[in-house]
């Protein structure tokens, strides 16, 4: 019989009321359900279990367990079997086409999905490569015959061939015991799958399908067919919530979870977050999830490759094939599944990456602690795999040796959490199939007749089988919150459905044209009987998904979508939703968060005396950048002045900072200047490669280009008539230092180096500061300036003036893209030189009145530093996400 209807129409209901039926007559060893997915068996495994019934464990099969069943001699390749024979094929047969396309994980990824679809449409090769139109068509005809000779040659049947071989065994034989069989939540059914199930009913079984529509013609033409035109479950009116982003649409669902729970006292488990797009969200769940106690279980595997234990012996082999270069070596042994990582290897840690860049294994042991000298020691066999060329089954050994001594072996001491537990387990089940993976990338080459190859070969194998290799974790909790893909959540009810990031192209996702088998192709195989599917069908099967979605709940159902992207982006409202967008509600999200466990309230001063006196003690003298620094955040200033906190040494990669240019463009403009202005090109690359030496980073194309750029800017700047004119005084340098008295025998001392200023008019000190930045960034600073929230500049004017110079101004340049100019000026100098519209025109009182104000914050600021204030309160928040090295441990919202 073919039961027949929309989603929510009550399929699934009615073939588990059939099992049920059949459990109390006593004929479970007669009766089975099958379903698309092991994880949707076990699913309804549990629903059945719930209802107090004695459930036998294999009442319930995917159809890959029920083919496992009725023909167990025929094999399918595994995922990394089938990718080597595809590379094969694609090498042997359309290596001149594809070119270097060829060996790119999105053309490998769509090749295998376009034989994987011929294939199950019943289009063997050579009537493929009849119908094939253009030299595009022809070649993925020769890598698909190829493959099928790969997959026939290791004694592999492809997975509609099994089918096939199922519905002939049956055919023959009849289903033996099987009297009543259910197939269910299938959302197409291939050819084979349709052979198989008409071959179960005329052998005599009880047959039920249910179909969201009519199957082709010609299909099952002795079935009954019964419509179930209602859907039986309540339609729930779906609310639409707006948020920002995908964090504040995240932790929207969040914060509802947790006050249903507070108003209605019901159980995690009858709430459900329904994901199309998982790569999207399933990061930021975990975050917000965990975070706030919320257990929830993501029925998704993730690839061997994402985990730590994969992550680990890849970086570390990858190490050892290339001779154990520093920096690639320690951030292998950093690893959390390194059993030397953490504890007293930190010192050691920034020790070796202030030596960067190094090679060896001898680099890394000056001032490595005994644990790590002991690693490095039992590395020692390692050191000349490089070089070396040997069998795979003796890379495969030395591999799994050389990792297993470097694992961690996590204690499991007795009161962990559930989350703690299955942490484990996952550890546990990652380094099973690790050496699985090794075991199956050395049968990979042996198979296909490679000898003696290098290390490095043996791991592109080796990668290539972690990333195609499952990691499962068991976990049997029955209270926790399911996060489950729209594709499962077809046998699903539950009181309270969650489904966000319904934004054009993630729900519905975008179908793009096929490159390789475009849509008019498509069509043409259709009308000659070959059932691949139309970019409309694809089009379709997004909508029905949504009908997915929208049927799943019993009480209430939010729907949800982000505004923007992570970037700032905005995204386009999905057409799916109802069309009135001016009723979608905006999304509290954090603000009103309250963790499970709340932690006490971010500390905002020190109220000890005692360490009050320390930092009193301690913070007699400040430099200007310093008290900016405490302007800009108390909590920057607490972790770099008063803690002196240190974080961990620049790669190669970092060192070329906005302060090394800065350090540069300074040192250019200063010598350029002395020279008389001589040509600044050659200045710069003099200075440009001393810094690079100096920073221990080999010139690269990258370092050519940042001359290059920086060369450009400095000759616009060299080319402006205030590059001259303002240095036409007396360039100097020096140090400033003074005391300032706070009353109540209170005082403070400024201490700071001006790295240049100019005395015009034969007494007029000019303060200029050279950015490498562009002009907005200049103004900002020049009204912070102006607003209080800096000093920097003021306070070396007022040194300068302490010292019997008159004050005459402060000059911001910006050197990068178009230099611009910006600041404050006395009248005087105003007129007499070109300043451009951005500085400022001050006479002597106003500039007076600029230095009082930078004193009397500068004197704050050192009153509340004294007090304790540590408070994590950012004045721009820009530079916290770009330049803060404690933006991680304030948690200030960016």
């Amino acid at each position: 019989m073919l039961w027949i209807g929309p989603p929510g129409s009550g399929k699934t209901t009615l073939c588990l009321e059939r099992l049920q039926t059949a459990l109390r007559q006593g004929r479970a060893a007669e009766v089975r359900l099958v379903t698309p997915t092991a994880s949707m068996a076990q699913h309804l495994l549990h629903e059945l279990a719930r209802r107090g019934l004695t459930v036998p464990g294999d009442l319930i099969l995917s159809l890959d367990e029920l083919l496992g069943r009725l023909v167990p001699e025929a094999k399918t390749p595994s995922a990394a079997e089938a990718d080597w024979l595809l590379d094969r094929a694609v090498e042997q047969g359309a290596a001149d086409f594809f070119g270097a396309l060829a060996r790119t994980n999105g053309i490998r990824r769509r090749l295998a999905q376009t034989v994987q679809e011929l294939q199950t449409a019943r289009c063997d090769p050579e009537r493929f490569a009849g119908l094939a139109e253009d030299a595009r068509g022809r070649a993925v005809a020769a890598v698909y015959k190829l493959y099928e000779a790969f997959v026939r040659s290791w004694g592999l049947v492809s997975p509609a061939e099994r089918l096939t071989l199922a519905a002939q065994k049956v055919a023959i034989e009849g289903p033996g015991a099987i009297r009543q069989i259910d197939f269910d939540g299938f959302v197409h059914l291939s050819p084979g799958e349709r052979d198989l199930m008409q071959s179960l009913a005329v052998g005599g079984a009880d047959v039920l399908v249910t179909l969201l529509e009519e199957p082709p013609a010609g299909s099952f033409p002795r079935m009954e067919r019964r419509r179930l035109a209602e859907v039986r479950r309540p339609r729930v009116t779906p609310e639409v919530v707006c948020a920002v982003g995908v964090e504040q649409e995240v932790e929207e669902i969040a914060r509802r979870i947790l006050e249903l729970r507070r108003r209605t006292n019901r159980p995690f488990h009858s709430f459900g977050v329904l994901l199309r797009s998982t790569e999207l969200y399933q990061a930021t769940i975990r975050t917000v999830f965990e975070g706030l106690g919320i257990p929830y279980r993501l029925r998704r595997p993730q690839p061997l490759s994402a985990h730590a234990v994969g992550r680990f012996a890849l970086e570390l082999l990858r190490a050892a094939a290339e001779g154990f270069p520093g920096e690639p070596t320690l951030d292998a042994l950093r690893m959390t599944p390194c059993k030397v990582a953490g504890g007293e290897s930190d010192r050691w840690d920034f020790a070796v990456r202030g030596r960067l860049p190094c090679e060896g294994l001898e680099s890394l042991r000056a001032d490595a602690p005994q644990p790590v000298v002991e690693a490095l020691d039992g590395l020692e066999s390692a050191a000349d795999w490089r070089t070396e060329r040997a069998t795979a089954r003796e890379w495969r050994a030395r591999c799994e040796k050389t990792v297993r001594a470097l694992l961690r072996r996590p204690a499991a001491p007795d009161g962990l959490a559930p989350e703690a537990v299955l942490e484990l387990r996952a550890h546990a089940e990652a380094v099973r199939r690790l050496v699985a993976a090794l075991e199956e990338a050395k049968a990979l080459l042996e198979r296909g007749g490679v000898e003696k190859i290098r290390l490095s070969r043996f791991l592109d194998v080796f990668e290539r089988v972690l990333e195609l290799t499952d990691l499962p974790v068991s976990d049997s909790r029955r209270d926790v919150v399911n996060v489950i893909n729209l594709y499962e959540a077809r046998q699903w009810e539950l009181p309270y459905v969650f489904a966000p990031g319904l934004v054009e192209g993630w729900f519905p996702k975008a179908v793009q044209e096929d490159l390789l088998l475009p849509d008019a192709q498509r069509k043409k195989l259709r009308r000659v009987g070959v059932e691949v599917r139309t970019r409309a069908e694809a089009v379709a099967e997004e909508e029905f998904l949504y009908r997915i979605a929208v049927t799943r709940a019993t009480e209430s159902l939010v729907l949800s979508r982000p505004a923007a992207d992570a970037g700032g982006a905005p995204l386009l409202r999905s057409f799916l939703l109802p069309p009135e967008a001016g009723s979608d509600r905006p999304a509290v999200g954090g603000k009103a968060l309250r963790p499970a466990a709340a932690p006490a309230p971010p500390c905002a001063e020190i109220v000890d005396p005692r360490l009050r006196q320390w930092i009193g003690d301690n913070h007699q003298t400040f430099s200007p950048s310093g008290v900016d620094r405490y302007l800009q955040c108390p909590y920057l200033f607490f972790g770099d002045r008063t803690l002196r906190l240190q974080g961990p040494p620049q790669k190669a990669s970092e060192r070329l900072d906005p302060l090394w240019k800065g350090s540069i463009i300074h040192e250019v403009v200063a010598r350029w200047s002395a020279s008389g202005h001589a040509p600044i090109e050659a200045i710069l690359t003099e200075i440009f490669d001393a810094k690079l030496a100096e920073a221990d980073v080999p010139p690269s194309f990258h370092t050519e280009l940042l001359k290059a750029m920086m060369a450009r800017d400095l000759e616009r700047f060299a080319a402006q008539p205030g590059a001259r004119s303002v240095e036409a005084g007396a360039a100097h340098e020096s140090d400033i230092r003074y005391v300032v008295d706070l009353g109540e025998g209170a005082s403070y001392e400024i201490k700071g180096r001006i790295d240049r200023y100019e005395v015009l008019e034969g007494e007029a000190a000019v303060v200029i500061d050279y950015k490498y930045s562009r002009a907005d960034r200049i103004n900002k600073l020049r009204a912070q300036h102006e607003k209080g929230d800096a000093v920097q500049l003021l306070l070396y004017l007022r040194g300068l003036a302490l010292q019997g110079l008159k004050p005459g101004g402060a000059l911001l340049w910006a050197l990068r893209k178009d230099a611009a100019l910006a600041g404050w000026a006395v009248e005087s100098l105003y007129e007499r030189f070109d300043l451009g519209k951005q500085v400022s025109r001050q006479t002597p009182e106003q500039l007076a009145g600029l230095l009082e104000q930078a004193e009397r914050t500068t004197a704050e600021a050192v009153r509340a530093i004294r007090a304790g204030r540590i408070e994590a309160a950012p004045l721009d928040r820009d530079y916290c996400g770009r330049f803060c090295d404690y933006r991680s441990l304030c948690r200030v919202q960016l």
